[in-house]
């Protein structure tokens, strides 16, 4: 059967060659198309649970917020393994699940179980952001020019370069670090609250009462409707001061009476410096799992370039120290670098042993074929284009080359054996069938359980063994019918022996000249 393929693929040979390459021109599409990254992300599907619960000892954290937590979340479907971290005032709960497990199915069944946790009144835990420990692609420091503190560069980018940021498409969360966060402080006289008879809760209670807004009803007159509010909500140390307490004897008490009201910073947890900067106020962005790292770089960056032209202060700029964008170039630039190089050498030793340019030619014109493949696996499977799947493209272009240098080889020496050009041709691509077939079908099989694996570490090996699976398969087959359709096209002008021209002359008069007697 595989015979009258290839004499079909002969005798339609530039129909061949348009479908050819209308499929090289797909591998190329599919790699026009790939996310590009510098290393595989190989961390596991995990979920993280954040509670924090403010001035709460460790033990006093883990016995009221972790223990009920990991409880709740043993039965939660396809979790595999249940770690949890509890310190001063936080409690981190971590799960991981099984391979294959879609991202946003395992938070939605973690947060259906955490609506049903009996936890401490005020105690609200959050997933954290649907990001890993490879997530992070930018930080960036908030500078200014010295007409602003560190309170109002850490408020500017709470509340003016974080939200931008975040929505910025494939962005999972922006970390704030360094700076001082911005409170309201009231600072209560003892002495004073003696005077008055006051307690703390009672101020407390006069606190949230005052901070509340509250809605009416619908007051109708004639043929309009007005809507009744009470707005409660604290604007300013003013508002906080003018709270009222109690009335003594008549006399109304307020907040400023009893208490200092003022602006203050929370206490740091930790001081972000660089360079020769003493503090400043630093931003990491996290890179969305899954996403394309050198798309998102370009929307962060755009993002970026909006905040520093229309949005921040005069004075004020985001100034990026660290890209991943480097990183990714440097190590495309290796990776092409030795393959270019590696794909020179194998031209020149083809030039050297074959002798003739258009043969050297006509082995190079394979190497697509090991590409298309691979690149086309690794589009349909959401994979990366990494360090790991260049070594894997660079293994199957030896490959091709191999089996394209087999084939030529064949089909030139049985032409110098006096065969003529169809049929050495034919026969030349039937003998390498074999050879070539259980090469490629032994390296596919032992390859193809890595590019179905599933577990830890299973995603270094993954894309490696995907790609060379794939790219022996378009390489094997392509080499198989179009290297003899290119033999035809490019190659029919090779000087023949003398009983070739002899058999060629034979088949077209359809007889053979008897031998001269003596």
């Amino acid at each position: 059967m595989i015979p009258t393929l290839i004499r079909m693929a002969l005798r339609q040979r530039w129909q061949v060659l348009g479908v050819t390459v209308f499929i090289v021109g797909l591998g190329v599409w599919a790699f026009l198309h790939q996310k590009i990254d510098a290393y595989p992300d190989i961390s596991a599907e995990m979920v993280q649970v954040i509670t924090t619960y403010p001035g709460r000892a460790p033990e006093e954290v883990e016995r009221q917020v972790t223990i009920p937590i990991e409880i709740a979340m043993r039965n939660v479907p396809r979790v595999e393994v249940i770690r949890s971290r509890t310190i001063f005032g936080l409690s981190g709960v971590q799960m991981i699940f099984a391979e294959g497990t879609e991202s946003y199915w395992a938070r939605q069944r973690v947060q259906e179980k955490l609506s049903s946790i009996p936890l401490p009144e005020g105690v609200t835990p959050d997933l954290g952001p649907l990001a890993t420990a490879y997530g992070e692609v930018l930080r960036y420091e908030l500078v200014s020019d010295g007409t602003h503190d560190l309170m109002e560069l850490r408020t500017l980018n709470d509340w003016v370069v974080i939200p931008r940021l975040l929505r910025a498409p494939g962005v999972a969360d922006v970390s704030n670090f360094g700076g001082y966060a911005k409170q309201y402080t009231i600072t209560l006289n003892p002495t004073q609250l003696q005077r008055f008879n006051l307690s703390l809760n009672e101020v407390i209670d006069a606190i949230k009462t005052n901070n509340a807004s509250a809605g009416g009803s619908v007051v109708s007159r004639g043929s309009m409707s007005f809507a009744i509010r009470s707005q409660g909500s604290l604007q300013d140390t003013t508002e906080i001061g003018a709270i009222f307490l109690k009335s003594l004897g008549g006399t109304p008490i307020y907040m400023r009476d009893v208490a200092a009201v003022g602006l203050d910073s929370m206490m740091p947890s930790g001081i972000f410096s660089k360079d020769y900067t003493d503090e400043s106020v630093e931003g990491m962005v996290l890179l969305r799992k899954g996403e394309n790292p050198s798309a998102v770089l370009e929307n962060v960056k755009a993002a970026i370039v909006e905040l520093n032209t229309a949005e921040l202060p005069e004075g004020v700029s985001i100034q990026p120290f660290y890209d991943r964008s480097f990183l990714v170039q440097s190590t495309l630039h290796t990776v092409a670098h030795s393959v270019l190089l590696g794909i020179t050498l194998v031209v020149t030793i083809l030039l050297l042993f074959l002798g003739r340019p258009a043969m050297a030619a006509l082995v190079t014109l394979t190497i697509p074929f090991a590409f298309i493949g691979g690149a086309i696996a690794l589009l349909v499977r959401g994979m990366n284009l990494n360090v790991s799947t260049a070594v894997g493209f660079a293994a199957v272009f030896g490959v091709s080359i191999m089996n394209g240098v087999l084939i030529v080889r064949t089909i030139t020496t049985l032409r110098s054996q006096g065969v003529i050009l169809e049929e050495a041709i034919t026969q030349g691509a039937v003998r390498c069938l074999w050879p070539i077939l259980m090469a490629s079908l032994v390296a596919i099989l032992g390859l193809l359980p890595a590019s179905l694996a599933t577990g830890l570490g299973s995603d270094v090996q993954r894309p490696l063994a995907t790609v060379i699976v794939w790219g022996l398969f378009s390489s094997t087959v392509l080499t198989l019918f179009v290297v003899p359709v290119f033999y035809r096209i490019f190659v029919p002008a090779l000087p023949a022996s003398a009983t070739e021209k002899e058999n060629e002359l034979a088949t077209v008069s359809g007889s053979v000249q008897p031998e001269a007697r003596a």
